[in-house]
């Protein structure tokens, strides 16, 4: 009878720390799905989170992914699978697999993307989305494409300070040479990759791959690219070498009947290959070596960068972008603010423009609006609300932050490395 006892309340608490550890596996779960990494990076602070050692691996490298560690990320990954391959359910292996992917892609380890790509469509299809399949299988284009390249490789000869010119748009623009070669591009850490018209990728001898792939825009666009490399691209005293472009249509980056034209755009993979930047009215410095802070609150989703902004006091989630004239709301701040929203402002037609052209959509112009980022606040005016749905990410992010708010400011400090984004 005592062994019986006994076992019985060994059970018992057995169950009840199952317990303890599927709920706190369920709200992380939970939130990770609503894109929520802040709020996971705090908790997993905590070493009573009552997940057990899988959990904590499992969510550790999710959240390396997220904060830019991609060879910490994919240890821990690699570490999963050959420790608890049974342990693991499918939607846990899914996830693993779609951090490595992130992962090789930041590594420029393009023909390891493709194999993870190919495995996810192989072995996890069931499991995606049709939209998401369809990216799977037009992104893997880039990585076939890509698969014989040699990782992007960066060289600092020291600090760098790059004079800036504003375009019409507002929007900056700097000096790169390839081949020899100067020329002007945009400047905007919102680009998932760095882009090149034909004409120019042609005039600066870049080498053409093959392959087209499908490449949605700013205003949920979808465009048709090309893809090239430049085996050198020289920036201040940084030389990049192997460096993937996306190739668009000249009509494609050309705007008001050619008054605007974009020749380039240098996007994030080499941006966030600079480790620091620090932007300024006049110039972008770029140190050889990066400082910490004590702050934390840059993240990604994808290659997109994600930052952690109060909007009056509301801690909401931004995709980070300087190459956006302005800051714009998505439809997930009109549904939580709905109410609010419309019993104090008329509907009216939202025009904004992005590589593909323009687009028309309804939504609101808000004003009053107190944005406070690090030791950064503003107050904005005429913030452009786009009530409905147009873009993937606008369902867990609830806006675009523009250079309406950052150049409020004298300096604004990007951090890759440290993953923070600070305000002078």
């Amino acid at each position: 009878m005592k062994i019986i006892l006994t076992f019985c309340l060994m059970f018992n608490l057995s169950l009840a720390f199952s317990q303890s550890e599927n709920d706190a596996f369920d709200n992380l779960n939970s939130l990770y799905n609503k894109k929520q990494f802040f709020k996971i990076k705090n908790i997993l602070k905590n070493d009573n989170n009552d997940l057990n050692k899988m959990q904590s691996e499992y969510f550790n490298s999710l959240v390396l992914c997220v904060f830019n560690k991609p060879s910490e990320s994919n240890s821990y990954i690699d570490e999963l699978f050959n420790e608890y391959p049974e342990e693991l359910s499918d939607s846990m292996k899914l996830n693993l697999l779609n951090s490595k992917l992130l992962n090789c892609i930041n590594l420029y380890q393009y023909k390891e993307a493709l194999n993870v790509t190919e495995k996810l469509l192989a072995e996890y299809k069931s499991l995606i989305k049709q939209d998401e399949t369809d990216e799977l299988i037009n992104s893997a284009l880039i990585w076939k494409a890509a698969a014989d390249m040699s990782p992007q490789t960066i060289t600092k000869e020291g600090d760098t300070r790059l004079d800036i010119r504003k375009d019409l748009a507002g929007l900056t623009n700097i000096k790169v040479n390839i081949n020899n070669i100067d020329e002007e591009f945009i400047f905007d850490t919102g680009a998932n990759f760095s882009t090149v018209s034909n004409s120019i990728a042609e005039k600066l001898g870049m080498k053409f791959l093959q392959g087209n792939v499908e490449v949605g825009t700013s205003t949920g666009l979808k465009v048709n690219a090309g893809l090239a490399s430049a085996d050198s691209l020289r920036i201040g005293n940084m030389i990049f070498t192997n460096v993937l472009f996306l190739v668009l249509p000249d009509e494609d980056l050309s705007f008001a009947d050619g008054a605007y034209v974009i020749n380039g755009i240098v996007g994030f993979p080499v941006i966030e290959d600079m480790k620091q930047i620090t932007l300024s009215d006049k110039e972008i410095f770029i140190p050889a070596e990066s400082d910490r802070s004590s702050y934390n609150n840059l993240s990604m989703n994808g290659l997109i960068p994600i930052i952690e902004t109060v909007v009056n006091t509301d801690t909401l989630t931004f995709s980070f972008d300087t190459g956006a004239r302005t800051t714009m709301l998505y439809s997930l701040y009109y549904e939580e603010n709905r109410s609010d929203i419309e019993n104090n402002y008329q509907p009216e037609d939202i025009k904004f423009g992005g590589a593909g052209g323009e687009v028309i959509m309804k939504g609101f112009k808000l004003n009053g609006l107190n944005f406070a980022i690090a030791s950064g606040s503003v107050n904005l005016d005429s913030i452009s609300l786009i009530s409905e749905h147009f873009t993937d990410n606008d369902e867990f992010i609830y806006g675009n932050l523009g250079n309406d708010f950052i150049k409020k400011f004298n300096k604004m400090t990007i951090n890759f490395e440290y993953m923070y984004v600070d305000f002078e």
